[in-house]
């Protein structure tokens, strides 16, 4: 009598399973990293946004209508949950606004402060 040996037997499927596996775990570990990595790219690219948007809306304002003192508010766009502080003090015709962005939430980054520093009537605070 001959038998057909054609095929695997469970044996060797098992060993093939086990192996793939010990090459996959690494793998495994290397795309949970990078997910996380692109999480934060994307955390500091929303950030860096926030932060200009803010900058723009501040210098569009005339120095000598701007408050002096401190504001806070929370802003929530999904993703992006942030803190925002703007603070602007005037000292001898000179004011200085400090803008502070501080991502909020289970997942949030380091915050990013930018200081702007403006001559008296000057509404273009890059003119020199």
């Amino acid at each position: 009598m001959s038998r057909n040996r054609d095929g695997f037997t469970l044996i060797e499927v098992m060993i093939s399973l086990v192996i793939v596996a010990v090459l996959a775990a690494p793998l495994c570990k290397l795309m949970v990293r990078t997910g996380v990595q692109s999480r934060n790219a994307g955390m500091v690219a929303h950030r860096a946004a926030a932060l200009n948007a803010e900058v723009s809306r501040i210098t569009a304002i005339p120095p000598g209508q701007l408050a002096d003192g401190t504001v806070t508010r929370t802003v929530d766009e999904h993703p992006f949950r942030y803190t925002i502080t703007t603070t602007a003090s005037t000292t001898g015709g000179t004011q200085t606004v400090t803008i502070t962005i501080t991502p909020t939430g289970p997942q949030a980054i380091g915050g990013l402060s930018r200081v702007i520093t403006r001559k008296g009537g000057n509404p273009n605070p890059f003119a020199l």
